[in-house]
């Protein structure tokens, strides 16, 4: 994770400065940007001229919330380290607690309660985990109503504190217009750095401060002297940066000898303003600590804010607590209920008899007092959040879900509420259950549909654009359901997560944006979807140092382009009386109405989109980028970023888009090898026109005739009579006489040698690892999730050598897998949740561009004391079943570490595999290690197995003699 990262530097690189091994400003001289609220409506303040260190400390009001700090550091293992604090107690109550929590799965360590009083005074804890690599935040938590300040925080090594030192020489914070640095026009954006010299000498001066935006013409400069320990406040107008847009804009102050004393990213959004929330706008976002406030400057409605209540609510049985639900005064709040009725959390008293279950009776009584004292502050309560994923490993669950909803209507209908079913975005017969079994008790539908994969990295790894992975056919499966049962219909959740090291101004960054517009606009389309809540707004990580939020905490809150995309996304679309998908191939266009006004959203959706310049539109198209910035006269373009116009004669720009769309190259082609001499090929047809004509390429294959309709797309198998180049041009020759030239590379299949295997548990395959089919996985690199908090001491903690081979019967697996600690405790079907090794075969390696398993595609899981499992099969066979037939032969050692699997797939268990010389398929290996109490770690050899099935990222393989 960059902050994470960042912190551990940080921490080190001011260790020869000061001691204090939290960076960046910890004494809040230049404000609160690295301390947040949870829920709060507003951002938190510090307070001048009252302060332990310095002229500055930090205000928290315990009854609104709690905060934590967003200086984070990695600690060792079984190290002490010590933190220490100024704080004074304001008004309310004088007792608070302290701990560092982990953001990644919120334990604390080290929680210590104070006693305040009315002076400022030093407090300190230890701190000691027995975690390796985990990175801390300090965090206050309420402990009753108190108003509190804080000032001059540290983190040290060792079991006592020292006196407090600044974390760096020189703090500054640059801020745009305010919190969140969304700026409305026709306001001037004004960027303000507070400047903090800790520790610079006068002889480092004078300092120069330096302004600009990458890919504009903005640049400002300014002189200026600051005493040590003293703070200053420079103010510059950037009038150029008036329009709507993204700015990324950067600070940096340089010492005398031109060397870069602190720098800052300080990125900003210019929109138009909003009218004020509608219960008829479009776009929601997950609660996050994000000041609410700002949500409403990028034309966010809805909030959708989870909590916890039933054990609070009511800590003994029959005696119920009020709780004051305060709703954000801009928004309209709609709660969620997490996992309150989840086996296992439910109170002890609260459960059916001799069941973990709640029972109804007792459940009804607690929903009784909650939907009581939520009358009049919201309008629907997500009712379980993803109850398909929260009850799936109980047999019974769907009836469950069913038997909870039809208690909870009636009472939710007499105070005015109406309860959403927020299922998963996967297709399961759990959704269609509980609407068979308790319709009747719902009253609004709302998936979430997310994409898969939907991580995007700056390792370049394959990441599902929202036209592909499981967004568009949840879309398409739910809102059949809705139709079905005359449910309304909503988004519960979708996001994208990007990988916080990448910068705010990179293509990675830009994409997120893209995509995210993307799916705004193709969830409008669906005429039953009225609501979209996207997945957060601040930070929140998954799977690594990946982060969904579209804003980053990075010396402050800031924007990423995403947050500018939203934004124009909602001057587009929100209140749209209705939207049409008029093109819906590699090019999709989109019309949208509003009484008598017409626009269209067009982008590229291809795997690799082109730019089709748009050279002929009409006057008042008024084209408009996806953060809003007017197009320049003859540069509007159609590329992955949506683009807006507008239309003022019928059918002008319409018919404008159209042509240019078909003025291009009519035919694409993708290939794929079958065998090493048989090759298909998918020819599409991108025009609004037929195409005939033949298929050839020079010196391998002779002309075929092959008929492709407009706007589809024709396969072919051909074997060739040559043997298949890895790149090659395919000749596509028209009856018009016209001709196009089509290149393509085909990736280097990786050999699978043929073995003679006599005797499956003797065979020595350590003498065959250096030669054909061996893998051998042994450093951090191989290691997922990516992420740098997650333990590895080394191969002996998880490593591989593997060899893979085949004859006319068997698939073979042998490996050796160093893991100093061997555990699954899982049933057979769940073997792959711990330690074993799972394969994935794309038998006709056909997935291009699939990212879900087809009928010909097959995944078994293999692991110490478990039977072998089939989890996906051809339908030919059940599946999920038993994987009857396999050979196995697994052994452990403790001595050395290591489990050996020595595995024979037969060949009836692979159909349609051929397993003959030259067959070529798709496969991916996935080695799991799931110790207790950590993260699930694992090593692949070919992607799109480990956590959402994506075959047509599966390492090309060929049968080799």
């Amino acid at each position: 994770m960059k902050q994470l990262l960042l912190s551990v530097v940080a921490g080190i690189a001011v260790a020869a400065w000061g001691n204090n091994l939290f960076p960046e400003d910890t004494d809040f001289e230049t404000g609160t940007q690295n301390f947040r609220y949870y829920r709060s409506a507003e951002p938190i303040r510090t307070v001048s001229g009252d302060a332990a260190s310095g002229n500055s400390s930090l205000e928290i009001d315990s009854a609104v919330s709690w905060a934590h700090g967003r200086w984070g550091y990695a600690i060792r293992k079984d190290t002490d380290y010590t933190v220490s604090f100024s704080a004074r107690r304001v008004s309310g109550g004088d007792t608070i607690a302290f701990a560092l929590i982990g953001v990644l799965d919120w334990k604390q360590v080290g929680f210590t309660q104070f006693r305040l009083t009315d002076e400022w005074r030093r407090y300190r804890c230890r701190i000691r985990t027995d975690r390796a690599g985990t990175v801390l935040y300090p965090a206050f938590l309420p402990q009753g109503e108190i108003v509190f300040r804080i000032d001059a925080i540290q983190l040290e090594e060792g079991s006592e504190a020292t006196p407090y030192r600044h974390s760096e020489a020189f703090s500054i914070f640059p801020s745009v217009n305010g919190a969140g640095s969304v700026v409305h026009t026709p306001e001037i954006p004004r960027l303000a750095v507070n400047a903090f010299n800790a520790g610079v000498p006068p002889e480092g001066q004078p300092f120069t401060l330096r302004v600009g935006v990458p890919g504009t013409e903005i640049r400002r400069e300014r002189s200026f002297r600051l005493e040590k320990g003293k703070t200053a406040v420079m103010e510059f107008e950037l009038a150029e940066a008036a329009e709507p847009g993204y700015y990324p804009a950067e600070v940096e102050v340089l010492d005398n000898a031109g060397r870069t004393v602190k720098s800052s990213a300080a990125p900003f959004v210019v929109t138009a303003p909003f009218p004020p929330p509608s219960r008829e706008g479009f776009f929601g976002m997950q609660d996050s600590s994000l000041p609410q406030s700002v949500l409403p400057r990028i034309g966010v409605s809805y909030l959708r804010s989870g909590f916890t209540v039933w054990k609070a609510m009511e800590p003994r049985e029959g005696e119920f607590r009020e709780y004051a639900f305060l709703p954000p005064p801009e928004l309209f709040w709609h709660p969620t209920i997490q996992s309150e009725f989840t086996p296992g959390r439910v109170p002890a008293w609260g459960c059916k008899p001799g069941s973990t279950q709640a029972d109804p009776a007792k459940a009804a009584l607690f929903m009784e007092q909650l939907f009581r004292q939520l009358r009049g502050k919201t309008e629907y309560l997500d009712f379980i959040n993803e109850p398909d994923l929260e009850l799936r490993n109980m047999p019974d669950g769907a009836e469950y879900y069913g038997e909870l909803l039809k208690t909870a209507a009636p009472i939710a209908r007499k105070y005015g509420i109406r309860l959403l079913a927020g299922v998963s975005g996967n297709r399961s017969d759990f959704t269609e259950k509980v609407l068979t079994e308790a319709h009747s008790s719902i009253d609004i539908l709302g998936p979430h549909p997310y994409c898969s994969p939907r991580s995007i990295a700056a390792d370049g790894r394959y990441c599902a654009p929202p036209e592909q992975g499981e967004f568009a056919g949840s879309m398409r499966y739910h809102s059949e359901l809705a139709r079905k049962y005359g449910k309304e219909f909503l988004i519960g959740e979708l996001g994208y997560s990007l990988e916080e090291s990448i910068p705010f101004h990179a293509p990675e960054a830009h994409r997120h944006a893209a995509w995210l517009a993307r799916m705004f606009l193709i969830a409008r389309s669906y005429p039953e979807c009225r609501r979209l809540v996207w997945f957060t707004g601040l930070d929140r990580w998954e799977g690594g140092p990946f982060l969904y939020g579209i804003w980053r905490t990075e010396n402050g809150i800031r924007p990423l382009p995403a947050v500018a995309a939203c934004a124009q996304a909602a001057h587009e679309i929100d209140r749209a009386d209705a939207a049409e998908l008029l093109l819906d191939g590699d090019i999709k266009l989109l019309r949208l109405r509003r009484g008598n006004h017409t626009s269209y959203a067009v982008w590229d959706s291809g795997g690799k989109p082109e730019k089709t310049a748009l050279r002929e539109l009409p006057a008042g198209a008024a084209p408009r980028s996806i953060y809003g910035t007017a197009v320049r006269p003859g540069e509007a373009a159609i590329t992955e970023a949506p683009l807006y116009l507008s239309e003022n004669a019928a059918g002008t720009v319409l018919a404008a888009l159209l042509r240019a769309i078909d003025s291009r190259p009519p035919l694409t082609v993708r290939a794929w090898l079958r065998e090493r001499n048989h090759l298909k090929l998918e020819v599409k047809n991108r025009s609004f026109s037929d195409w005939k004509g033949t298929v050839a390429i020079p010196g391998v294959l002779q002309a075929t005739i092959l008929a492709v309709p407009r706007q589809s797309a024709e396969t072919v198998t051909v074997k060739t009579a040559a043997a298949i180049p890895a790149a090659f041009a395919v000749k596509l020759a028209g009856e018009n006489g016209k001709e196009y030239r089509n290149p393509v590379e085909l990736p280097a299949p990786f050999e699978i040698p043929k073995l003679a295997v006599s005797d499956l548990e003797k065979f020595d395959f350590v003498s065959k690892l250096n030669g054909p089919g061996s893998i051998v996985q042994q450093t951090r690199e191989h290691l997922f999730p990516p992420d740098p908090s997650i333990p590895w001491s080394g191969p002996a903690d998880l490593s591989h050598r593997t060899l893979l081979g085949w004859d006319e019967e068997n698939l073979y697996i042998f490996s050796e897998v160093r893991d100093d600690m061997h555990r699954n405790r899982n049933p057979d079907h769940a073997a792959w949740r711990g330690d074993s090794i799972q394969i994935g075969i794309d038998s006709h390696n056909d997935a291009d561009g699939r990212n879900s398993y087809g009928s010909d595609d097959t995944e078994f899981t293999f692991a110490l004391n478990k039977k072998p499992w089939n989890h996906h099969a051809p339908p030919t066979r059940r599946t999920p079943a038993e994987a009857s037939g396999v050979r196995q032969f697994i052994t452990r050692s403790e001595e050395s570490g290591t489990t050996v699997y020595r595995i024979a797939i037969p060949r009836k268990l692979l159909a349609p595999l051929k397993l003959k010389p030259g067959t070529v398929f798709g496969a991916a290996l996935c080695f799991n290690d799931a110790d207790e109490g950590k993260v699930r770690r694992y090593m692949t050899f070919g992607g799109g197995i480990a956590d959402r099935k994506c075959p047509a990222l599966f390492q090309k393989a060929v049968l080799a003699e």
